[in-house]
C-alpha cells in the first residue's frame, strides 16, 4: 500500500526536468542531445527551455559505445556538465527581493 505521508503538501512551486534524445543516427556520429525545461508545476507554464548537444569526432565503438559522456557540449563551461545546468536554471528563476 502507498502512503502518502511522505509527499510534500504542497509540492515545490518550480522543477527541472531532462529530456534525452536517443536518435541512433545521430549516435552513430557521436552525436547526443537533450532537452532542460525549467517548470512552474502551480501554472503548468514552462519557464524556460535549453537544448544541449555534445558531439565527439570519435567513432563509437563496442568497448565504448558513449563518447558522447566525455564530449565537447554546447553550452559548456569550463566546471563541467552540470554547471550550464545551474547556470540556465538561475538565470530563469531569479528570487524575489526580501522585503
Amino acid at each position: 500500500m502507498f502512503s502518502t505521508g511522505f509527499l510534500l503538501h504542497p509540492p515545490p512551486r518550480y522543477a527541472v526536468t531532462y529530456e534525452d534524445h536517443v536518435i541512433p543516427e545521430e549516435r552513430a556520429l557521436g552525436l547526443a542531445s537533450s532537452t532542460i525545461r525549467v517548470l512552474d508545476q502551480w501554472s503548468g507554464e514552462v519557464l524556460g527551455e535549453m537544448l544541449r548537444y555534445a558531439w565527439t569526432p570519435e567513432n563509437p565503438t563496442k568497448a565504448e559505445p558513449a563518447l558522447w559522456l566525455r564530449a565537447y557540449k554546447c553550452p559548456g563551461h569550463a566546471h563541467g556538465s552540470g554547471s550550464a545546468t545551474r547556470k540556465f536554471v538561475d538565470q530563469v528563476l531569479i528570487p524575489a527581493k526580501e522585503k
